[in-house]
């Protein structure tokens, strides 16, 4: 990888060491920190590999990630790197992640979790779009023959 600030070349012993860190550190707020300076790094010069969205989505996994004391710059990472992923998929399972863990957790969470789906509904519209469609054409209706129809008595 190339520095373009410097031209240097980040050697990849140094990304697998921030990546070995990220996984084993206890502090959250470190895990939170060594996130944003890899997103910050793999992206100078190109998007960033999967590894970086495989470690991104096992953080958001941790409920302590959003309680710690860098959550707010937590939330302002997945909100540049969730709407940015080159994989529609991707940030789709990330965003459904982010709302079941705001589901179960603070409000400020849920909040976090809706701005970043809005940021990728922003940016991906496109591709979305047939995605929600295909999901919706899958949904049938059970045919039960001893279901209740409920209709409204004004329409006779």
């Amino acid at each position: 990888y190339m520095n373009a600030l410097e031209g240097t070349t980040l050697q990849e012993e140094t990304l697998n060491a921030l990546y070995r860190v990220c996984h084993s550190v206890s502090a959250y707020s470190t895990r939170i920190v060594i996130l944003i300076l890899l997103f910050k790094l793999l992206s100078i010069v190109k998007e960033p590999p999967d590894r970086f969205y495989r470690l991104l989505y096992e953080q958001i996994n941790e409920f302590d990630i959003f309680t710690c004391s860098h959550r707010q710059q937590g939330a302002e990472l997945l909100q540049k790197s969730v709407p940015t992923d080159p994989c529609v998929s991707r940030s789709v399972a990330m965003g459904r992640r982010l709302l079941q863990v705001g589901a179960n957790s603070e409000p400020a969470v849920a909040v976090a979790a809706l701005n970043v789906l809005r940021d990728l509904w922003l940016a991906r519209r496109t591709e979305l779009v047939p995605l929600l469609n295909s999901v919706d054409s899958q949904l049938q209706p059970a045919d039960v023959e001893d279901e209740e129809h409920f209709i409204d008595d004004a329409q006779f």
